[in-house]
């Protein structure tokens, strides 16, 4: 252990407890010792020690629900309100909730992701809640949102991440979320559960070509996602009157018909695109304008 120069705390690394001492196992008694050091200044001295006994049982996750307790998927329907975001399930219990100390009753949930690497906390700002479970709550503690729990039946909650928000240009089949559970008690407060693999697209669509041939009144594109694709075309910014082209697949190459208005407007076209899971992108090009009233001399 340790103290810097100017501070008033002592820290100890995980190490200064051996681990048979920490494993709930057996813990009749416990052991500790004190060495002092100092520069010859001052004679240190310790004028207090508090022991703290934790009798305390961790949550736990339902393994029979999802992955390990958890069941993750970006929903890809368009008409949920959440639409494009990742749902994040999680069935969960704590044994002597009843008797916390802390926080009785309730569970403070805290979410990671990982997208085939090291794991990253999720900010709670880009998580919303489901509907409460029958029998469940939510309250707060800390400041962090805190589910109720039962001592002896899973209850099961659902979050909402904000993935495109929060890592926007992620495409990954291999992504997943680990949660959380902390009763808040002094020690053997936590269980952690991670759900399986999932595909997660935050990409925005790609458009590789998007011109107009106003000689041949035709336009020409070229998109791509990893997820179906969708796309419309419109004289209006803000697509006004244009219809949604399905494309069934994941990338077009077309060239089709388009009646330019011609000078003197040189019209500009709007090309609006967006996959499967919501993710879109938007571009817009300007018809070249036709020559007039040159002359050429010789």
């Amino acid at each position: 252990c340790s103290k810097p120069e100017a501070s008033q705390t002592v820290s100890c690394s995980s190490s200064a407890i051996p681990a048979g001492m920490k494993d709930g196992v057996g813990d009749q008694w416990v052991q500790y010792k004190i060495s002092l050091t100092s520069t010859g200044a001052n004679t240190p001295t310790v004028d207090n020690i508090n022991l703290t006994y934790v009798v305390n049982a961790p949550p736990a996750f339902d393994a029979t629900f999802g992955a390990n307790g958890v069941l993750v998927s970006q929903i890809s329907n368009s008409a949920d309100p959440n639409f494009g975001k990742v749902q994040i399930q999680y069935a969960v219990k704590d044994q002597d909730t009843t008797t916390g100390t802390n926080s009785p009753n309730y569970i403070k949930p805290t979410f990671e992701y990982s997208t085939g690497g090291d794991w990253t906390a999720i900010d709670p700002s880009y998580i919303t809640w489901g509907d409460t479970p029958s029998g469940g709550g939510f309250s707060t503690y800390g400041g962090n949102t805190t589910n109720k729990v039962l001592g002896g039946s899973y209850l099961t909650y659902t979050a909402y991440w904000d993935a495109r928000t929060n890592i926007p240009g992620v495409g990954t089949a291999a992504a997943q979320i680990r949660v959380t559970a902390n009763d808040n008690e002094g020690a053997n407060n936590t269980a952690s559960a991670t759900g399986a693999n999932f595909a997660l697209d935050t990409k925005n669509v790609i458009v590789t070509t998007f011109t107009l041939d106003s000689a041949a009144d035709t336009i020409a594109l070229n998109i791509s996602d990893d997820n179906n694709v969708q796309y419309k075309i419109s004289n209006n910014a803000d697509s006004a009157g244009a219809s949604w082209n399905v494309i069934g697949g994941t990338s077009t190459s077309s060239t089709f018909a388009w009646t330019f208005t011609g000078s003197p407007s040189y019209e500009t076209v709007y090309l609006a695109t967006k996959d499967a899971l919501g993710n879109t992108a938007t571009t817009s090009a300007t018809a070249p304008s036709t020559p007039q009233n040159f002359r050429l001399y010789d």
